[in-house]
């Protein structure tokens, strides 16, 4: 039970949301996979996921968005790399995943009850752990809202959650929701903490205050500094901290006081708040950190040897020390230098929103939300607005005949050689700059689907196709050749067909199963499929159209992703549901059970090698050998997982897990629930960019360093020695950090600390 709680929703949770507009969408009851044993505790030299049948998985680990303290271990919430408990004398951690009963793999808060049961709030509900066994809640369980913020444990331990669209408690046996009409202004719930007498939520419009009995409202009327509260905070006196978008305020049960920043925070969001044993002010924000001992401010960042600027959660513990997630991962810091602990990723971002393979060569590249990467050789390169990348956004990638590398940014359309990259924008010619998708032709053209139309490259010049021309709509999200030489046309009305001289459209009245179309692919049979957002999949063929759902054995109605392997059999992504294939006769599935990052897949795509490449908001996962039963059929939903308590690695075990009683925990960064890709999204909004080269730690054990530019040159003008885009919040709310738990006793006498 952690009544000291500091809840981060800032930057984590604009980063969730950033990803989210990507193009996410929650899809609600995904609910949880079948049990399986968990594998045994992950050490600081591995850095993907243990292959299953064929399977092997990149992901990032180290984007640290919540934490909460139990005995000698830190849990700490990732966005996209799962739930990590993390020896804090060892070193050692364990990773759970999806695969493992996980409800998701982004997690945006942690608390710990008083019978050492962990609970995890995630964008698709909350789940609970007892060391063997995950339990799952949603909205089918009577949550408000599955896109759940905050979970905090009060000190009659009873659970709260903080959601979108309320608040619920659970006592054990059934949920009760709080909202508008029921004593609150807002239902938008950010961060949440419990005192010793009050639950706190903090929303989009101040703070509401249960006192066991009813809700009270505090406002800036009140005196509270700004409105949107994204991190709360109980120190052991009792006294309550919030962070919001003016600064930092005070509450000792009569009286604000709000606290000035430091000029170089004057505009900055605080995404975190600890207090220390010493009863300093330690606030994260998205430009570094900030200490105050009540006379005068200290400044930490990238300049003093803190890994990143970008800080989304923070715990104090009662050493002094104080823990920092970040950007680059989990920071111990004792007060003189900056520990980076050994916490090894093998991408530096898990949102993969697009994959595409170079024809005939051993050669992968991803798009992300915070730039692109390249698989050559057995390792990950990347390239992002610190190397000049105009935008990180990368919706789409293809490989021309030259070997030259497309990509699809909300920024416009970059063309990449191994020396230099050529952009392509309004300016040029084009329609719009928010690239959906690619299409590059064996002749060599160039299609580029916008909001405004579909480009075409050809000889040297661009040319504009429009709803006027014969498109059925300007918003282009999907595009490809059939044998004919006909090109295809996926927007947010329907689909059209151009042969170079007529256009042909079709809709829902024609047998289309749903108007908007995210992934079209053409087979070598000359039947053409479409992959639709709220409709399954479609086929067309010799003028007739057949239709495939969940029930025909698609993992969800909403498909991301289509790719042809080399077999000629059609492999599906889909939003929620995890990947599969037809062979001809049946879909067989792929989730995380069998392997795959993440049930939440973006793209798919089969390399020169015939493995499949799979894009998710976890990683990226590839496919070598499929090793399919026969007659395995349609996935058959199973109940949630069972699982046993992680079983340490010989020679450097984690201690075994027991019920303690909790320790302090981090607030939950407030996020948004993953939401498939808008028809027309807004280019999600990065977490702070990395910077080219991160400054190590003065730590002594560095782990190994993800993906970097190396091996991809480009000219001094293409990329700038310093880049620092504000770096807006991508996916959800950043974390909270965890402080040691409030007293249940009247709070201690104790003199105003300013």
């Amino acid at each position: 039970m952690n009544m000291r709680r500091m809840v981060v929703n800032g930057t984590a949770w604009r980063m969730v949301r950033g990803a989210v507009a990507a193009g996410l969408m929650v899809l609600a009851g995904s609910g949880c996979e079948p049990p399986r044993e968990f594998r045994s505790a992950v050490t600081r030299a591995e850095v993907v996921s243990l292959p299953r049948a064929g399977w092997k998985t990149f992901r990032n680990i180290t984007q640290i968005l919540s934490m909460a303290r139990q005995g000698d271990s830190l849990w700490l919430g990732t966005r996209g790399g799962g739930l990590v408990r993390y020896s804090v004398t060892t070193g050692d951690y364990v990773v759970y995943t999806q695969s493992d009963g996980l409800l998701h793999n982004t997690i945006l808060d942690i608390d710990v009850d008083r019978n050492g049961q962990v609970w995890v709030a995630t964008p698709v509900g909350v789940c609970s752990f007892d060391g063997r066994r995950w339990q799952v809640f949603t909205t089918a369980n009577g949550l408000p809202s599955n896109y759940v913020r905050a979970v905090i444990v009060d000190a009659a331990n009873t659970i709260w959650c903080g959601t979108a669209q309320g608040i619920a408690k659970f006592e054990g046996k059934a949920w009760t929701s709080f909202q508008t009409g029921k004593g609150w202004r807002n239902n938008d719930v950010l961060a949440m903490v419990a005192g010793s007498r009050s639950v706190w939520a903090g929303t989009t419009e101040g703070v509401n205050e249960f006192d066991g009995t009813q809700w009270a409202i505090r406002t800036s009327d009140d005196g509270l500094l700004g409105t949107e509260i994204r991190c709360l905070y109980v120190d052991p006196y009792g006294y309550l901290w919030t962070g919001s978008e003016k600064g930092v305020s005070r509450f000792d049960g009569q009286v604000w006081t709000n606290i000035p920043l430091p000029d170089r925070y004057q505009d900055l969001p605080v995404n975190a708040i600890a207090v220390d044993a010493t009863r300093r002010l330690w606030i994260g924000t998205s430009q570094g950190m900030a200490m105050f001992d009540g006379v005068r401010w200290a400044y930490y960042g990238k300049s003093t040897g803190l890994p990143s600027d970008e800080i989304y959660s923070l715990l104090a513990e009662a050493s002094g020390d104080v823990w920092v997630g970040c950007r680059m991962g989990l920071v111990r810091f004792d007060g003189a230098k900056f520990d980076l602990q050994p916490i090894a990723s093998t991408l530096p971002n898990n949102s993969i929103l697009a994959v595409a393979c170079a024809p005939g060569r051993d050669l992968v590249y991803c798009g992300t939300d915070q730039g692109v990467l390249r698989l050559l050789a057995g390792k990950w390169t990347s390239i992002t607005a610190a190397e000049g990348l105009p935008a990180e956004s990368v919706h789409a990638v293809a490989v021309d005949p030259a070997g030259h590398v497309w990509l699809g940014t909300s920024q416009g359309a970059i063309e990449m050689s191994e020396s230099e990259w050529v952009i392509r924008k309004t300016e040029q010619g084009w329609a719009n700059n928010y690239i959906h998708c690619l299409l590059v032709e064996p002749s060599g053209r160039i299609w580029a689907g916008t909001n405004a139309g579909v480009n075409l490259y050809t000889d040297g010049k661009w040319r504009t196709f429009r709803k006027a021309d014969g498109l059925v709509s300007d918003t282009v999200l999907a595009v490809a050749l059939d044998p004919t030489g006909a090109v295809w046309f996926g927007t947010d009305r329907g689909v059209s067909r151009f042969d170079g001289e007529r256009w042909i459209s079709y809709g829902k009245a024609d047998g289309l199963s749903d108007d908007t179309v995210r992934a079209i692919l053409c087979d070598t049979k000359g039947r053409v499929w479409f992959g639709t957002q709220a409709g399954g999949l479609s086929r067309f063929e010799s003028g007739n159209w057949t239709t495939y759902t969940q029930r025909d054995g698609l993992g969800t109605d909403y498909v991301t992703g289509l790719a042809l392997d080399r077999e000629g059999n059609i492999w599906v992504t889909t939003w929620g549901g995890g990947a599969c294939f037809w062979e001809g006769a049946r879909w067989e599935p792929f989730t995380a059970t069998q392997g795959l990052a993440s049930n939440f897949c973006y793209s798919v795509a089969v390399d020169s090698r015939g493995r499949k490449w799979f894009g998710t908001d976890s990683g990226v996962s590839v496919l070598a050998d499929l090793r399919v039963e026969p007659g395995a059929g349609v996935p058959v939903r199973a109940p949630a997982p069972v699982q046993r308590a992680p079983e340490a690695k010989p020679g450097a075990p984690l201690k075994p897990y027991k019920a303690s009683a909790p320790a302090p925990k981090a607030a939950a960064p407030a996020a948004p629930a993953p939401m498939p890709p808008p028809v027309a999204p807004a280019p999600p909004v990065p977490s702070s960019p990395p910077a080219a080269t991160p400054p190590k730690p003065a730590a002594s054990a560095q782990p190994p360093a993800p993906a970097t530019s190396g091996g991809w040159k480009f000219p001094a003008s293409a990329a700038p020695a310093a880049s620092s885009p504000p770096a807006p919040a991508t996916p959800p709310a950043p974390p909270p950090a965890a402080p040691k738990p409030v007293p249940t006793s009247t709070p201690a006498e104790a003199p105003p600390m300013f």
